[in-house]
């Protein structure tokens, strides 16, 4: 039992010897396959990289390429339909030009025929006024018509009757009250106008203002005393005179400041 086991430790050492000779020389082998396995495997990621690389920029140009084509064909969709709308606005436009005028003429032609229609009603209602509105004497028991006459800050109270064409005003006859020729001729304006000078006779008060204020007044109360005693003969004939209606201007009042209603105090300087 013992030589076997003296047999198998040799054997066992020489295993291990030999074993250690062959690691011995593995080593020096190793480190220059090593060497040479990482040149290849550097060399092969070197171009795995490479072909990454060109494939991504292959594919960038691709897109690129791509969108490009997309581009381009969009602006040209683009293009198409721009200038389709264009050709349809303005086949639109012309056509809404078109009904826009006609419609203006329309509207032109309907607003003036309704305004020669007011108008025609207007001067119809106008007349059928003036056929309806009668205007009666007044004429009181003693045959006397009145009337008030306004003129600046004068009043003119009138009244007439048939007479010689004596006219007294405040109890004094005219060319006394007056003295002035052309203030008698105002006065007569009425009776020279109906073609009545001489025929009636006036009484008249007066109050305010100067001599020509109230022989201003005093006219319009005589042309309104004639038409109050003969509207359908007198009416027309004073009023395309302009004896109906008052003369409404008046001296302007005197503001502060000033020294009359528009004359300012002269420029000092200083």
């Amino acid at each position: 039992m013992s030589e076997d086991k003296k047999k198998t430790t040799k054997a066992s050492s020489k295993k291990n010897v030999a074993e250690s000779q062959d690691t011995s020389k593995q080593p020096a082998k190793t480190t220059a396959n090593r060497k040479a396995e990482k040149e290849k495997i550097e060399s092969a990621k070197a171009r795995k990289a490479e072909e990454k690389t060109k494939a991504a920029k292959e594919a960038k140009e691709k897109t690129k390429t791509e969108t490009k084509k997309q581009t381009v064909a969009k602006k040209v969709k683009k293009e198409a339909v721009q200038s389709e709308d264009i050709e349809t606005g303005a086949k639109t436009n012309e056509t809404e030009s078109e009904e826009n005028a006609f419609a203006k003429q329309l509207k032109e032609a309907d607003v003036k025929q309704y305004d020669d229609t007011i108008q025609q009603e207007k001067i119809g209602e106008k007349e059928d006024l003036a056929k309806s509105k009668v205007y009666t004497a007044n004429i009181d028991g003693k045959g006397r018509s009145y009337g008030t006459g306004k003129r600046k800050s004068s009043i003119a109270r009138v009244w007439i009757k048939p007479g010689k064409g004596q006219i007294v005003v405040n109890k004094k006859e005219s060319s006394d009250y007056f003295k002035r020729a052309i203030l008698e001729k105002v006065i007569n304006k009425p009776f020279e106008i109906t073609q009545n000078k001489g025929k009636f006779d006036v009484f008249a008060t007066l109050k305010g203002g100067g001599l020509s204020g109230q022989a201003d007044a005093l006219k319009y109360g005589i042309s309104k005393a004639l038409h109050e005693y003969n509207p359908s003969g007198f009416r027309d004939l004073l009023k395309q005179a302009g004896l109906l209606t008052r003369d409404t201007r008046k001296v302007e009042r005197k503001k502060y400041g000033h020294h009359k209603a528009r004359k300012s105090h002269q420029f000092c300087k200083r």
